[in-house]
């Protein structure tokens, strides 16, 4: 009876310490899945904001030759 009770909790500590490793793996696994989520959102986010900025520019630069047009006419009257 004593030597099963053993092999039991043999067994048992056994998959204790598989399970621990695999939720060691798992875990390492899953944080390395969420940084790269994590990232690829982050680049989405900085690509949008520098489609913004070319649309400020030109927005701008249009303003700026409006400015030079209106120069032009003004020295002429």
């Amino acid at each position: 009876m004593e030597t099963g009770l053993r092999t039991i909790l043999i067994a048992l500590t056994i998959c204790s310490i598989i399970g621990g490793f695999l939720m060691w793996v798992l875990g390492r696994v899953l944080t390395d899945k969420k940084d790269k989520m994590t990232l690829s959102f982050e680049v989405e986010r900085l690509k949008a904001m520098i489609s913004e900025l070319k649309t400020d520019t030109d927005k701008i630069e249009l303003i700026q030759r409006e400015l030079e047009i209106i120069k032009e006419q003004i020295k002429h009257l």
